[in-house]
Parts: C-alpha cells; sequence; structure tokens
C-alpha cells in the first residue's frame, strides 16, 4: 500500500475518532444538564405541593370556624381565612411556571372557589354544606392529582418492596377502626 493511503486512512480514522469522542461528550453533557434540571424541577414541585395542600387544609379550617355564625371565634377565623386564601393565591401564581398544566387548572379551579366562598360569607350569605362540599370536592382533585405527578404511590411501593411486605401493609390498611378503639380501651382498662 502506498504511504499516501495509509496516511489518508489513519487521518480520516483520527478524525472520525475525535468526532465521535466529542459527540458523546455533548451527549452526556447534555444528559447530565437535563438530568439535573429534572430533579431542582421535582424538589421545587415537591416543595409547592406541599405548601398547596397545607393552604387549603388550613383554608377548610377556617372556613368551618365561619359556618357556625356568630361564634366566638369568628372574627378570628374570617381574619385567618382571609390571610390563607390570599397566600393560597400566591401559591397558585407560583405554579403557573412548574406545575403540570392540569395539576395548576385544578388549584386555580380550587382558588376561585375558595374566593368565592369567602365573597358570599362576606356579602352576608354565610357558608353553606354545599359550599363546603364543594371546597372539599377541588380539595380532594387536587390532592389526588399533587399525588400523582409527583409519583408518591410508586416511591412508596418501591419503600415497601425495600423495607417491608407489600402483604403485611395491605393487612395493616385492611385493618378496621374499631380494633384500634378496643386496644385503647383493653389499655385504659
Amino acid at each position: 500500500m502506498k504511504p499516501e493511503i495509509v496516511t489518508l486512512i489513519v487521518s480520516l480514522t483520527g478524525i472520525f475518532s475525535t468526532l465521535l469522542a466529542s459527540g458523546l461528550g455533548i451527549y452526556f453533557t447534555a444528559k447530565a444538564r437535563s438530568s439535573s434540571l429534572r430533579e431542582s424541577l421535582f424538589t421545587q414541585q415537591l416543595e409547592l405541593v406541599r405548601k398547596i395542600v397545607y393552604k387549603q387544609g388550613r383554608v377548610r379550617v377556617f372556613f368551618t370556624v365561619l359556618t357556625d355564625k356568630g361564634g366566638p371565634y369568628e372574627d378570628q377565623a374570617r381574619e385567618d381565612a382571609g390571610g390563607s386564601v390570599r397566600d393560597f393565591s400566591e401559591l397558585q401564581e407560583e405554579g403557573a411556571a412548574i406545575l403540570p398544566v392540569e395539576l395548576w387548572v385544578e388549584v386555580k379551579h380550587l382558588n376561585d372557589v375558595m374566593t368565592d366562598i369567602l365573597g358570599t360569607y362576606d356579602d352576608g350569605e354565610g357558608i353553606t354544606k354545599e359550599n363546603m362540599k364543594t371546597l372539599v370536592a377541588h380539595a380532594t382533585k387536587v390532592g389526588l392529582l399533587s399525588r400523582a405527578v409527583l409519583g408518591i404511590d410508586e416511591l412508596t411501593t418501591e419503600s415497601l418492596k425495600l423495607y417491608s411486605t407489600e402483604k403485611s401493609f395491605k393487612r395493616l390498611s385492611d385493618l378496621e377502626v374499631e380494633h384500634f378503639k378496643n386496644m385503647h380501651e383493653q389499655a385504659n382498662a
């Protein structure tokens, strides 16, 4: 073989291997960048969802107190409800940037329900059982969507496989509350 052909083959092989190594480097750099972004997004979603679920529970407590028109804690509950609804609105706005669209839309609907109930209360119409049913229904949907987005059930299943068995977990979850009441009565007898 002529030396020029050998030099050409070696040069082409070197160029090809350089391109391949560069391509792999770019791929792994992009993969590492998206992985850290994904982890950061999940962490932010987890924290925001935790705050949303906590705040919706607080609003429900305050609205429950407000159903007792003229009760001893009415004024304080109204003040706290207003602050919590305002806080929830801020969380909803924050969620626009990092929550999946379906979850954010439901958080927005829940926020609308909260502000409507508070407005109705301020108009002197009080908080009805129907208002509370609507609030609880929307809060439940937000809670369930939140669990799905964060993969709570999948993570729990993985954890059970590591530290326990699904069979023992199922057995415990199937126990009736009466069983624990009886245990409490026997312990205090």
